[in-house]
This record gives structure tokens, C-alpha cells and sequence, in this order.
């Protein structure tokens, strides 16, 4: 038997189908009119699109069609907060916790609103309650491990937030908690245990990719730093271009070849990235470049546990070179793949960068 439009749209979107799932809410507001959860699905959607003015429009419509369903405003307050509306945000969530005191996803969204203006004491004074009595859930161990993290206390994010992980919680917050323990154990210097911890956490719950919101971000992107937007930028004065002594971060494989950037960073023993490639290692002729028949280009990085790592020392071997980030959800729901390929093929030679 076929489940009802709205069971469909919300199974969708916890499957992280979110095309399907706008697809859904959308054909039935057409073939229905107005409807209260339909337009809630949207403004989740859009939330998670960086369409704030589109989330905020489908989520008030919600709460006037169903003023009593307080998630719905716990939902508009995280919107506000993501667009930078954070007194507006407080305020959503104040009348929450006004209509249901103690309510965990207000208490947890409210202390996330504080973290983002960077008031850490006031969000930390807000679930220090909580978690003395042990009174917390998972949503609220989470916003506090990331406060203790914070604050350097370490172990106790990893104690509070391990608290929950047999919860009956979904794959999400199971995840968020195994991430808050990992960054933990990351920020402490122990990063076996940081590594095993995230492995844990993409294994709970595969990550979501939205390709629409994908392409959305990049469009946006592109859109504010055009050519005309980068040289209408002040530029400084040439006297003080002459006593500038601003220290420059360069971020990203600039162009493959021996650039000015990279002859920098290679003669600079605190430098790590771009560096460029020895001659007696580039036996083409040719300027490096990811592209088959040349050299790849050279970077140097510095290691986890000590020492450093240039890829033109890996010459011979089977190399796989993975560029990831722990906010970037493809690149984690990879790890266990990328684990299980190590595992399989490391005592045959294949090195994982």
C-alpha cells in the first residue's frame, strides 16, 4: 500500500532524498492548497539550500497555519540564526521555551544562537543545568560537548556527549555525537582515537549531497567575487605596500608549475602546501600537472604526529591523494571506503595522503 504525499516527503527527506522530497511537498500544495507541514518540508529544505528568505517565508506560513506546533518556530529561529539574524533567533526561541519550558531542541537551539554571537558563557550557563543533574538529551549533549571542546575540557565532552550513543536517537544525532567525541579527541592531540571516532560517525549515518544545493552555493560564489567585484577592491598606497609587514595566507593549489607562490613557500621551513618539484623528479621535461604522462604537482604537509610529507618522495608507489574536510559530508561518508581500501592494499604498497 502507498504511504500518503506527506509520509513520502518526510521519508525522503530523512533519507536524505531532498529533490524527491521537494518534488513531493510541492505537487501536493498544487493539488491541495495550503498545508502546514508540507510548507515546513520546504523551509527545511530551503534552510539547508542557503535560501534563507525562501525558508523563512515556507516556515512563517506554517506557524500561521498551525501556531501550536512549536517546532515549526524552533525551525524558524535556526533559520534566522543561519542568516545572521541572531536577536530574532533568540526571540523565536524564547517564545518557545516560554510556551514549553526546558524544551531540549529550544534549549540546544538557543545555546548554538549564543555560540554563534560568541557568547560561550551564556550558552554553557544555559545547559550547565542540564548536564549536572544528567538531565540532558542528546541534542543538548551535543551544542555542550562542542562548549567544553571549547573551553578545553576535553574529557567531558567526550563523557557528556558518550552519554547518548545508545540513545534512541536518529542517524543524525548519533553521528553529531560521535563527530562532537572525534573533535574532541582531535583538539586533545589524540587523533587515533579522533580518526576512529569519525570512521564510527560516517558509519552511523552516509552523508547527504545535494547537487541542486551544490550548485546553487558555487553559482552564488561566483556571482559576488567576479573579475570586476576582485579589482574594484581598495588597494593600498604604494608607500604602504613598501612597510606592509602583513603576514599573507595563501590557500589552495594556486596553478600547477613552478610559480613565485610556490618558490616562496618551498624556501620557508614554516611553510606547508604548493612547493616546487625538483627537477631530478620530473623526468618529462614538462611542467607538472594532474594530467596523465606528466609529473603531478608537489606539496609538502606537515604530519599529525610529527615530521612532514612531500609527495615527490612517494615517486614509485601507488599513491592515493584524497583532499577532504570533517565539514564536507561526500568526503566523510568515504572514510570507512578509503579505510577498507588501506587495509586491503597497504601491505602491497598503497599509500593514502
Amino acid at each position: 500500500m502507498q504511504k500518503p504525499p506527506l509520509a513520502q516527503a518526510v521519508e525522503h527527506l530523512n533519507a536524505g532524498r531532498i529533490q524527491q522530497a521537494e518534488a513531493t511537498c510541492r505537487r501536493l500544495l498544487t493539488e491541495k492548497g495550503k498545508n502546514h507541514l508540507a510548507s515546513a518540508i520546504l523551509g527545511q529544505i530551503a534552510t539547508m539550500r542557503g535560501k534563507f528568505d525562501d525558508a523563512i517565508e515556507h516556515l512563517t506560513g506554517a506557524i500561521s497555519l498551525s501556531p501550536r506546533e512549536i517546532d515549526y518556530r524552533v525551525l524558524l529561529a535556526e533559520t534566522l540564526a543561519g542568516c545572521g539574524r541572531h536577536d530574532e533567533s533568540l526571540s523565536q526561541y524564547d517564545r518557545v521555551l516560554r510556551l514549553r519550558r526546558d524544551y531540549p531542541p529550544a534549549v540546544a537551539g538557543k545555546a548554538n544562537a549564543l555560540i554563534r554571537t560568541g557568547r560561550w558563557e551564556q550558552a554553557r550557563s544555559l545547559l550547565e543545568p542540564f548536564v549536572a543533574r544528567t538531565a540532558e538529551d542528546a541534542v543538548i549533549a551535543i551544542v555542550f560537548a562542542r562548549i567544553a571542546t571549547h573551553d578545553g575540557e576535553h574529557e567531558r565532552a567526550v563523557e557528556v556527549a558518550s552519554r547518548h550513543l545508545d540513545d534512541r536517537a536518529g542517524d543524525q544525532t548519533r553521528r553529531s555525537l560521535h563527530f562532537e567525541i572525534a573533535k574532541a579527541f582531535e583538539k586533545a592531540g589524540d587523533y587515533d582515537r579522533a580518526f576512529a571516532a569519525y570512521a564510527r560517525g560516517n558509519e552511523t549515518a552516509r552523508g547527504r549531497w545535494d547537487p541542486v544545493a551544490e550548485s546553487d552555493r558555487y553559482d552564488r560564489v561566483m556571482a559576488v567575487f567576479s573579475r570586476e567585484h576582485l579589482q574594484g577592491l581598495p588597494q593600498p598606497s604604494p608607500a604602504v605596500r613598501r612597510r606592509s609587514r602583513t603576514a599573507v595566507f595563501l590557500v589552495g593549489m594556486l596553478r600547477s608549475g613552478s610559480t613565485l607562490t610556490e618558490q616562496i613557500i618551498d624556501a620557508h621551513p614554516d611553510a606547508y602546501g604548493a612547493v616546487e618539484l625538483p627537477e631530478a623528479k620530473n623526468p618529462t621535461g614538462r611542467s607538472p600537472a594532474p594530467e596523465v604522462g606528466r609529473a603531478g604537482p608537489d606539496f609538502l604537509l606537515e604530519q599529525p604526529g610529527g615530521g612532514t610529507l612531500r609527495l615527490s618522495d612517494l615517486q614509485g608507489q601507488s599513491v592515493l591523494i584524497n583532499f577532504w574536510a570533517t565539514w564536507c559530508p561526500p568526503c566523510r561518508a568515504e572514510i570507512p571506503e578509503l579505510v577498507a581500501a588501506y587495509e586491503r592494499y597497504g601491505d602491497q604498497g598503497l599509500v593514502i595522503v
